[in-house]
This record gives structure tokens, C-alpha cells and sequence, in this order.
């Protein structure tokens, strides 16, 4: 199963539906974002980097993409999409 996948559905029904509701802006912000994520070295792995995007919803709501990438590979995945608390 898929990191993201995983990790949703480790997390209680209403947490889960809270963060599918951005679930199609996350992806759209993936494909088309003007801007660069913060970047950095996931401490607890080295070989990877996390990257986090920013955007808002069409209601204005804040929320966050993560996605980790192997250095070695280049190879990204989708690992978390929240909603600024």
C-alpha cells in the first residue's frame, strides 16, 4: 500500500475525512504550483528529503502536501496532506 494510504488510514475516520476533503487540491498543487516547497534532510533518514507545499483551497482553507524523496533515486512519494491547524 502507498505511504500516503498508510499513513491515512492509521489516523481516526474524522481525521481521515478531514484531510480527503483536500485530497483533489493537494494533487492539483503537486502538478501545478508556481512555487518551490520547503525542502530539507529528514533527520531520522538521511538518504531522503521532505518536501512541503503550501496552497488554499477554493474556501480559502490552508493546507499542507508533504512528500519525501530518495536522494539516491530521485523517486518521490506522497506521504501526508493536512489542513493548517
Amino acid at each position: 500500500m502507498p505511504i500516503f494510504w498508510q499513513h491515512l488510514h492509521e489516523k481516526h475516520k474524522s481525521e481521515r475525512l478531514r484531510r480527503l476533503k483536500f485530497y483533489a487540491c493537494a494533487i492539483e498543487l503537486l502538478e501545478h504550483s508556481p512555487h518551490e516547497p520547503i525542502t530539507k534532510i529528514d533527520i531520522d533518514n538521511q538518504s531522503e528529503l521532505l518536501h512541503r507545499f503550501g496552497g488554499t483551497d477554493s474556501g480559502g482553507i490552508v493546507f499542507y502536501v508533504q512528500v519525501k524523496e530518495d536522494r539516491a533515486t530521485g523517486e518521490k512519494s506522497l506521504i501526508s496532506i493536512f489542513p493548517e491547524k
